[in-house]
């Protein structure tokens, strides 16, 4: 061979090897960056294993106790982040597997000072729970989703029924109506308690194009990612369960006993018991009640109207915020006793909302009320009978 060919094939041929190892080394660069985005991926999800838990203050208002002392847990399983809310005796309030925990930043968690307003956020998805109103967001589910652990119940529960797309399953375990819903059937990511069983006054039923469902007051919307309801809590079926009740004994049981911590009008505090013989109208109200103000003329108009002829009208003021109480009850000329509650009254007779009127009949049996309006002459006059 020629010396110039051999030199062009020597050339040749260090050129070829230059470009394969020229290649490998490409190569080997790119896995090891391909296996740090993949360690770096990796590092920037919240591990299983993960657990915080959140206690949830009392809330009470004017001496009673409108949601009791709960605690939220969130927690990492099975690449989820779920987060579950329960009473201080660990009775499970709802449970949701929230979103994929590929975030390593931990969800923020705040808690209202004033009232129980929760509210938890991970990446986009998000939680909302205040008295019973549950708004969430959360990641949608593919039947290639991976698992997540799924709440067993404790019992044998009686299924209810279920919406047209299977979303939303209602059952019935002792005495709380539950729902299980997600978008993969059989598969729920979310367990709710929604009402309890004795509640259901205007009955239930499912409903709506993705998954509805009402019981009672209770109800609940799910679109598999947006949840929305409005669920019975414990304190809130208690207070309606008694209001019930009370409704059912009208004409038979005699009225609850009041108890005050101050009164206005009068010398000697009156007691129900010792007013047998007369018909005792109870006007629950608060001055920073608009609808209450409103309609206290009203409430003065049957008491001078009727007081002479056996009529005993008792304003109840709620304990929440009392202190202009006395001042409003002399500026508006109110002449009827007015009581500042000790928080006890209002939870005797089951009132939720102000102004809610009662009426007492000559016996002491309580026979009307639950009223936003108060009684008509009518009414009276056939008492005073």
């Amino acid at each position: 061979m020629p010396i110039a060919d051999a030199d062009r094939s020597n050339n040749c041929s260090r050129r070829l090897r230059f470009r394969a190892i020229t290649s490998l080394a490409l190569f080997a660069a790119l896995h090891l960056v391909s296996q740090a985005g993949r360690g770096a991926e990796i590092e920037t999800q919240l591990p299983d294993g993960w657990k915080r838990t959140v206690a949830i203050p009392e809330v009470s208002f004017g001496g009673a106790v409108m949601l009791r002392e709960s605690a939220l847990t969130l927690w990492t399983e099975g690449g989820w982040l779920i987060v579950r809310r329960a009473t201080a005796d660990d009775d499970l309030e709802w449970q949701i597997v929230l979103a994929r925990a590929t975030d390593a930043a931990e969800p923020e968690v705040k808690i209202g000072e004033r009232v129980s307003d929760l509210q938890v956020r991970y990446r986009d998805f998000f939680i909302r729970d205040a008295m019973g109103r549950l708004r969430v967001f959360r990641e949608p589910k593919t039947e290639q989703s991976p698992a997540w652990p799924i709440v067993e119940f404790k019992g044998e529960p009686k299924q209810l029924g279920y919406s047209a797309g299977g979303i939303l399953r209602g059952w019935k375990l002792d005495d709380w109506v539950w729902i299980q819903s997600g978008s993969i059937k059989d598969r729920p990511d979310t367990w709710l308690r929604l009402q309890h069983a004795d509640l259901n006054t205007n009955g239930f039923g499912f409903g709506g194009f993705f998954g509805a469902m009402t019981y009672g007051k209770a109800q609940v919307s799910d679109e598999g990612d947006l949840l929305v309801a409005s669920r019975g809590t414990f304190e809130s079926a208690e207070q309606e369960l008694h209001a019930k009740k009370l409704r059912d004994e009208f004409g038979t049981k005699s009225a609850p006993a009041l108890a005050a911590k101050k009164w206005f009008n009068v010398q000697t505090p009156p007691a129900i018991e010792e007013l047998r013989g007369k018909v005792v109208l109870l006007d629950f109200w608060a001055t920073w009640c608009s609808p209450c103000v409103e309609k206290m003329p009203q409430v003065e108009a049957l008491h001078q109207k009727f007081g002479k002829r056996g009529l005993v009208v008792i304003g109840v003021h709620s304990a929440g915020r009392s202190d202009k109480a006395g001042p409003f009850v002399k500026d508006k000329g109110i002449t009827f006793p007015v009581l500042i509650d000790s928080g006890e009254t209002a939870r005797r007779y089951a009132v939720e909302a102000a102004p809610v009127y009662f009426l007492i009949d000559k016996s002491g049996k309580l026979v009307w009320g639950f009223s936003h309006n108060p009684p008509g002459d009518a009414q009276i006059e056939e008492l005073l009978k």
